[in-house]
């Protein structure tokens, strides 16, 4: 039971994650869905500064993944270990998502 109640947790946290995203996400090559590079793959989007960063946090294979940002897709390849920085926009207090 304990191993069909994980995988219900997950179905249930991969539903609300897809359906709730916020202006920068990650997906794998399919662009609907994170896949197993994703896994590998910690991301960030930083509105008051206009920047992503991503790290694949493996340290031997590269990996891949599509970045989802304000409607544009970009397929991104990480080096083992590398740590990237990106531009992107600048949201306005009134712009954010997370505000009070």
């Amino acid at each position: 039971m304990h191993r069909g109640l994980k995988g219900l947790m997950g179905l249930l946290y991969g539903y609300i994650a897809s359906s709730t995203r916020g202006h920068v996400w990650i997906t794998g090559q399919d662009s609907a869905h994170p896949d197993t590079d994703c896994e590998h793959i910690a991301y960030s989007y930083f509105p008051d500064a206009g920047k992503i960063c991503l790290q694949n946090i493996d340290f031997k294979n590269p990996r891949h993944c599509i970045l989802h940002q304000f409607g544009d897709v970009t397929p991104i390849e990480l080096a083992p270990a590398e740590f990237r920085i990106l531009d992107t926009v600048i949201l306005k207090p009134d712009e954010k998502l997370n505000r009070e």
